[in-house]
C-alpha cells in the first residue's frame, strides 16, 4: 500500500511540474506592442476590402472575394430581393445582382451589376482556419452605415470551433466559429479575417446574452462559394433550387417590382462623404504596404498567446501587459459625484483640474473623491461639440499629471480604458474621426422605414402561402421572429450628437464615462463620453481635452 501511494504521490508531483512547465508566460509589453502594429496594418487592409450591404429587409456589410467586386454576405442580410447596393468605404456605390443564396448556411453572393473599370482590392480566402484562442479580426457597420461609409474595426480571440451553435432559433452555426468579438447588429456578413489579412469566416449573428459572436466557417466558404457562383438557392440541407428555375424566376419578378426601384434610387444617390480619387489610392497603397512590411502574404501566423486558455477573453489576456506599461505613469481617474450621488468619473488633466463627460452633470452639487475624502469642484469650462467639461478644485490637491498625447491615432491601434484602480476594459480604435449627427439619413443609418419592411414580408409570407409551400412559410415566419429579437438588443445609452469622436470597441460600462483612453505607449487617446452599444463607444480627442486646459491654464 505504501509503495502504491508513494507511486500516486510521484505522479501527482509530475503532472502539476508538467501543467506548471505548460503554463504560458503573462503576455508582455513587447508582444502587446507587436500585436498593435499588425492590428494597424489589417485594419488599413481590411478597410478597402469591406463593404456596406443595403437589401431590400435591412443593412449588413460584405466582403469582396473577387477582383470584380463579388460580395459575400449572409443570406439574412441579402434575403427579400434579388438585389442588394453595394457601398464601399470611400463613399463609392453601386447596384448588385444577388448570384447565389443559402439560408441554410446563412451566406449569398453578390455580382456588381456595372464592373469595375480597375481591378479592385479583395480578401483571399485562407487555405487554413482558425485554432483556438487565436486572434482574428473583423470588418462592419454595427449600427449602421454612417455618414463617413468607413467600416469599424474589432478584434477578438477564437473560444469554440464546430460544436452545435443555434442563435435565435433561426440561424444555424453548428460548424462555424465562436470569438469574443464585440459585434452588434449591422456587422452582418462582414469578414472575419485572421493574422495574416486572410479570410477565415463570415460574421453572421451575435449572443444576447453572452459576449460571443458567430461565422460561418472557412470550411463553408471553399464549399459553398462555387455553388454560390453557380446560382444556388438553398433552404435547407434537403431542399434547393436554381436561379434559373421558372418558379423561382417568376417570384424574384414579383419582388422586383416592390424593391428594385428604392434600391435604384439609394444606389444612385450623392454620397454624404467624398473621398478623392487620389486619397483613396493613397490608402489602398498605404494597405498594401502593410502587407509587405508585415509579411501578410505568407503562411498563417499562430499569435503570441495561441495555447492561453480559450476561458480567458481577450481583456484578461491583455491587461497584464497594460498595467505594466502603465505601472510607471500613474494618472489620476476619481470618481464623480452630484448631490451626493455616483455620476461617473473624472480624469486629471493637472493639479486642480480634471476632465469628464458634459452633458448629463446638470444642476446640483459636484464633488470628486481623493483619498477617501469628498472635495467640491466647479465647472470652468465646457466643450459642446465633443461633450466635454472642465472641473476645477479650489485648489491644487492632485499629484502633478503630465500627459503625452497620441495626437494621430490609427484605425486598429490597441488601446485600453483606465479606470481608477487599473485597467477598467481593453480594446482597439475602431474609426477616427467619426462626426455622429442624428438624425442621419435612412438609408445611411440602416433605420430605414421599418413598416415598408415589415409590409414586404407580410407580402411575401401570403405570396409563399398562396404557394402553398410550408418551408417557406416557417422561413418567413423565423426571419420575422429573428428581426424582432436582433432589434431589441441594445446594451448601452443612446449618445447624442458629436462632431468629433473616436470610436472604439473595449468595453467599458454605460456609467465609465470621463475614463481616459490610453494607448501601448501610455499616451493619452481621448476621454470617454459613451457607449452607444455592444462593441461601439465613443471618445472625445485627448487633444480637446488639452484644449480646455489651456483655457484656465495657458
Amino acid at each position: 500500500m505504501r509503495f502504491r501511494l508513494e507511486a500516486l504521490f510521484s505522479c501527482l508531483l509530475l503532472c502539476l511540474l508538467v501543467a506548471g512547465a505548460q503554463e504560458p508566460a503573462p503576455f508582455a509589453s513587447d508582444e502587446l506592442r507587436a500585436l498593435d502594429k499588425t492590428l494597424t496594418a489589417l485594419a488599413a487592409h481590411g478597410e478597402t476590402r469591406t463593404v456596406g450591404v443595403l437589401g431590400a429587409l435591412g443593412m449588413g456589410t460584405g466582403a469582396v472575394v473577387s477582383p470584380e467586386g463579388r460580395v459575400l454576405t449572409n443570406a439574412h442580410v441579402a434575403a427579400g430581393a434579388r438585389y442588394a447596393v453595394v457601398i464601399w468605404a470611400d463613399g463609392r456605390k453601386g447596384l448588385a445582382r444577388l448570384l447565389g443564396i443559402s439560408f441554410y448556411k446563412d451566406l449569398a453572393l453578390l455580382e456588381l451589376i456595372e464592373a469595375p473599370k480597375a481591378p479592385l482590392p479583395f480578401f483571399e480566402l485562407a487555405s487554413e482556419g482558425p485554432e483556438l484562442t487565436d486572434f482574428v479580426a473583423a470588418l462592419g457597420h454595427p449600427g449602421g452605415i454612417r455618414a463617413d461609409f468607413r467600416p469599424a474595426f474589432s478584434f477578438g480571440r477564437v473560444n469554440r470551433l464546430g460544436d452545435g451553435i443555434t442563435v435565435s432559433g433561426f440561424l444555424d452555426y453548428t460548424d462555424g466559429i465562436e470569438t469574443d468579438i464585440p459585434l452588434f447588429n449591422g456587422n452582418s456578413g462582414g469578414p472575419l479575417f485572421n493574422l495574416d489579412g486572410k479570410l477565415v469566416g463570415i460574421n453572421g449573428a451575435v449572443s444576447f446574452d453572452t459576449p460571443s459572436a458567430f461565422a460561418v466557417s472557412l470550411e463553408n466558404l471553399h464549399k459553398y462559394l462555387p455553388e454560390l457562383e453557380n446560382g444556388l438557392l438553398e433552404l435547407n440541407e434537403n431542399l434547393s433550387a436554381r436561379f434559373d428555375n421558372p418558379l423561382v424566376e417568376r417570384i424574384f419578378r414579383l419582388v422586383d417590382r416592390f424593391t428594385l426601384e428604392s434600391l435604384e434610387r439609394s444606389a444612385a444617390s450623392e454620397r454624404l462623404f467624398t473621398l478623392s480619387e487620389a486619397d483613396w489610392q493613397a490608402r489602398k497603397a498605404a494597405a498594401e504596404l502593410a502587407r509587405e512590411q508585415l509579411g501578410l502574404n505568407g503562411q498563417a501566423r499562430r499569435t503570441p498567446v495561441a495555447g492561453r486558455p480559450a476561458e480567458a477573453p481577450r481583456d484578461r489576456v491583455l491587461e497584464p501587459a497594460f498595467a505594466e506599461l502603465l505601472a510607471q505613469r500613474a494618472p489620476q481617474v476619481l470618481t464623480l459625484y452630484r448631490d451626493g450621488v455616483s455620476l461617473g468619473y473624472a480624469t486629471a488633466l493637472s493639479a486642480q483640474h480634471l476632465v469628464t463627460k458634459a452633458s448629463g452633470l446638470g444642476g446640483g452639487a459636484l464633488e470628486i473623491e481623493l483619498l477617501g475624502a469628498r472635495h467640491a469642484v466647479e465647472l470652468v469650462a465646457q466643450d459642446d461639440e465633443v461633450d466635454l467639461a472642465l472641473l476645477a478644485l479650489p485648489e491644487a490637491l492632485l499629484e502633478k499629471v503630465s500627459w503625452e498625447v497620441s495626437a494621430f491615432p490609427v484605425p486598429g491601434q490597441l488601446i485600453v480604458a483606465l479606470g481608477h484602480q487599473g485597467p477598467a476594459a481593453c480594446g482597439a480604435v475602431s474609426t477616427l474621426w467619426r462626426r455622429v449627427a442624428p438624425p442621419a439619413p435612412d438609408w445611411v443609418s440602416g433605420q430605414r422605414d421599418a413598416r415598408r419592411s415589415q409590409r414586404l414580408l407580410k407580402g411575401m409570407l401570403r405570396l409563399a402561402r398562396a404557394l402553398r409551400s410550408e418551408l417557406l412559410v416557417e422561413l418567413i415566419e423565423s426571419y420575422q421572429r429573428s428581426q424582432e429579437l436582433q432589434g431589441s438588443y441594445d446594451g448601452g445609452n443612446t449618445p447624442r450628437a458629436y462632431e468629433q469622436v473616436l470610436q472604439h470597441d473595449a468595453p467599458i460600462g454605460s456609467d465609465e464615462v470621463g475614463t481616459p483612453l490610453i494607448d501601448v505607449e501610455g499616451r493619452l487617446v481621448g476621454i470617454n463620453v459613451a457607449r452607444a452599444f455592444q462593441g461601439t463607444n465613443y471618445a472625445a480627442p485627448a487633444a480637446r481635452a488639452l484644449a480646455l486646459l489651456r483655457l484656465v491654464e495657458p
